[in-house]
């Protein structure tokens, strides 16, 4: 009852409806088009690897825009820079749209230069978004606020590629880049529906270099015994958690054990949807519990979860095909476990970060902390790729057991500091 309440209160302010609608509408767009364009380059292309290359090539502007758009986030009023942003994302798509309406093609050079151009804006925007929700709704109502947001990305990290085949399908390259440009000016619209009745003017300050006020902003962290720990351990857990079920756990289902796309397929599936759904149950959870009992304890159990997997694959290993519906069935159990043990830490840290991080300074503190994991997870992918070739996947998912398990002694240690410093 107290959860529909909240839930209630949150919807009552028509600001934070806005900027959900909006994020919605260009989150959607931004995943749509991404995948639009690289099924038009594998088509044209038959080639793998450029198509592979369409989905990582992201990365690249990610890591290098990402300081500059902190920066940028806390020297603008947020809600003007998304509005500005947003114009610009829409105006980029019709440009290109005009343009194959008219030549009847896209050359795979240009959609390079517009992967890359919407990649960069998106940084911006994002910069801003990720900092703003404490302008919109008042510090009770946080954590309803960031597991909506949760949620928000978790459907469109499950729609998306089905929603681009789809428009793809249907409507070609011309017609993605149309539709795209169409959620990109809904979203636009929205953003002057957004109210910030939390906003603080910020004192005046002269103007100083990028380079002075990105280091400001690492100075925060620095001089933060806990963020200084927290925000560094964190792309640790994303290289070892996010890296052995991509990289380990595929090899396991396609190649170790051939059990088949379809058995793949549906194990995805399953997982995916604990991304939607967890953010309904979490807020009572995250409302309850201490930031500190969750992320620690939530290590814990996905140490203990990939320990357990370890152990049932070398057990399959051993005995055979007999056991393969058997290793479906757990490894979709434990895996969706470990999901639903995380979901609510993401909510609770998100929430810690907005509560602890000075106004002045959110959007360049977050930066940094979405910089380090954007770096983290193609590394970990790289890594346990290489251990892959070398070691059977039993031991390397033993090794991300046994990482995660530093991370839960090193998570103790950083909470340990916040109550030193807030004592």
């Amino acid at each position: 009852m107290k959860k529909k309440v909240e839930l209630k209160k949150l919807l009552h302010h028509s600001g934070y409806i806005f900027f959900w609608l909006s994020t919605s509408f260009s989150m959607a767009a931004s995943n749509i088009i991404q995948y639009v364009l690289s099924l038009y380059v594998l088509e044209k292309t038959g080639s793998a690897t450029l198509f592979a290359t369409m989905l990582s090539i992201i990365v690249l502007p990610r890591i290098f825009f990402t300081p500059i758009a902190g920066v940028q986030g806390d020297r603008m009023r947020r809600l003007k820079m998304m509005k500005i942003i947003m114009f610009l994302s829409t105006l980029c798509l019709l440009c290109f749209s005009i343009g194959v309406s008219i030549y009847g093609t896209l050359p795979v050079a240009l959609i390079y230069v517009l992967v890359t151009l919407l990649e960069m804006i998106e940084v911006f925007y994002q910069a801003a978004e990720s900092a703003i929700v404490p302008e919109i709704v008042p510090k009770d109502l946080l954590a309803e606020a960031v597991s909506l947001a949760k949620l928000d990305d978790g459907i469109v990290f499950v729609a998306a590629p089905a929603i681009g085949t789809v428009v793809y399908k249907w409507f070609s390259i011309q017609g993605g880049l149309w539709i795209t440009a169409f959620f990109f000016c809904i979203s636009f619209f929205l953003n002057y529906g957004i109210q910030t009745p939390y906003y603080k003017t910020p004192e005046k300050k002269e103007q100083r270099s990028f380079l002075t006020d990105f280091t400001a902003g690492l100075h925060i962290i620095k001089d933060h015994p806990f963020l200084s720990r927290f925000i560094f351990i964190s792309p640790i857990m994303g290289f070892f958690f996010s890296s052995v079920f991509s990289v380990v756990v595929t090899y396991l289902f396609l190649v170790s054990f051939p059990i088949g796309e379809e058995w793949y397929g549906l194990y995805r599936s399953v997982t995916a949807s604990m991304v939607i759904v967890v953010p309904f149950f979490v807020v009572p959870l995250v409302k309850k519990v201490e930031t500190s009992k969750l992320v620690i304890n939530s290590a814990l159990i996905v140490s203990i979860a990939l320990f357990f997997i370890a152990v049932l694959t070398k057990y399959v290993f051993m005995v055979g095909a007999s056991t393969y519906v058997f290793f479906i069935i757990a490894i979709t159990v434990l895996d969706c476990i470990t999901i639903a043990v995380m979901m609510p830490v993401h909510i609770s840290v998100a929430t810690l970060y907005h509560n602890t991080i000075p106004d002045a300074y959110r959007s360049r503190v977050l930066s940094v902390s979405r910089m380090l994991t954007m770096i983290a997870v193609p590394l970990g992918n790289m890594f346990f790729g290489l251990l892959t070739d070398l070691f059977p996947p039993y031991i390397n998912i033993a090794i991300a057991g046994v990482a995660i398990m530093g991370c839960w002694f090193l998570y103790k240690q950083a909470f340990k500091n916040l109550k030193l410093d807030n004592a």
